[in-house]
């Protein structure tokens, strides 16, 4: 079963000093670089959905409620 947005694990990967930063959605068999606009899953890319997809949805909700975790690496 598949889980719904607000159950997604959301990683955001922020690198030091320069503070760039992106974000990874773990989905049910791989993780996907996701932003509000764009992913990199199958879903996203192939059947365009308007809507996005599950894992920008599941983006947009952590971010809304501040739900991710954050991970710092050096650049």
């Amino acid at each position: 079963m598949e889980k719904s947005a607000s159950e997604r694990q959301v990683i955001k990967y922020v690198f030091e000093p320069s503070g760039r930063f992106f974000f990874v959605v773990k989905g049910i068999n791989h993780d996907y670089l996701t932003t509000k606009s764009f992913c990199t899953c199958y879903d996203y890319n192939f059947r365009r959905r308007p809507e996005g997809c599950s894992h920008m949805k599941a983006l947009a909700k952590a971010l809304e409620n501040r739900s991710y975790r954050e991970i710092r690496l050096s650049d």
